[in-house]
């Protein structure tokens, strides 16, 4: 079985003025990366392939933060990316169909704090295509992972987005080690 991951696809890392840096929102619209990321969701829905969405969101006592880096502590101190919270929510162009499971994560990758594995072991998941914000961060950090755990991983180059140089040192340098790379053209077009 097949399964799209959608990561971080939040109002708050995909939107200019959003409380993240500016510099990955800005990347997102250049690239067209939520609109690519609609064209994988849709056809993920219409292969019927398991369709998971991941982000950034804690709950109100921080239960789920598993990362312990200055960062994390800063968006503890600051009340940021709080579970149903606007910076937390996910853009409309990805949203979840009531029947998609939604993970909330408190790390960097997604297999930390959640229980991503159990449910990509328990639905006998074997590829995982990956997408979401930001490539060098959340999506390079769960495809190391996901990869060491025996899944077969693919990257959507083209629905990720991150700073320039580091999206493009991702999915040119490191990814490759992990992934196969390929566009949203690709996986559309997948069997």
């Amino acid at each position: 079985m097949r399964t799209l991951l959608l990561i971080d696809f939040q109002e708050s890392f995909c939107r200019e003025g959003g409380v993240s840096a500016a510099a990955i929102a800005s990347e997102v619209a250049a690239r067209g990366t939520l609109e690519h990321a609609q064209r994988s969701l849709k056809a993920a829905r219409d292969r019927g392939d398991l369709v998971i969405h991941v982000h950034l969101a804690f709950d109100a006592k921080h239960r789920n933060r598993t990362n312990r880096t200055f960062r994390f502590d800063e968006h503890e101190r600051a009340g940021r990316y709080m579970e149903g919270s606007a910076d937390s929510a996910i853009c409309s162009e990805v949203a979840p169909a009531p029947d998609e499971l939604v993970l909330s994560k408190g790390s960097v990758g997604v297999f930390g704090s959640t229980i991503l594995d159990a449910v990509l072991r328990t639905a006998k998941v074997e590829q995982l295509a990956i997408c979401g914000v930001a490539t060098h961060l959340a999506v390079e950090s769960t495809a190391r992972e996901a990869s060491d755990r025996g899944y077969a991983v693919s990257v959507i180059r083209d629905a990720c987005a991150g700073p320039a140089a580091l999206h493009d040192h991702a999915v040119d340098t490191v990814l490759p080690a992990f992934a196969e790379i390929i566009t949203a053209d690709d996986f559309v077009s997948a069997q």
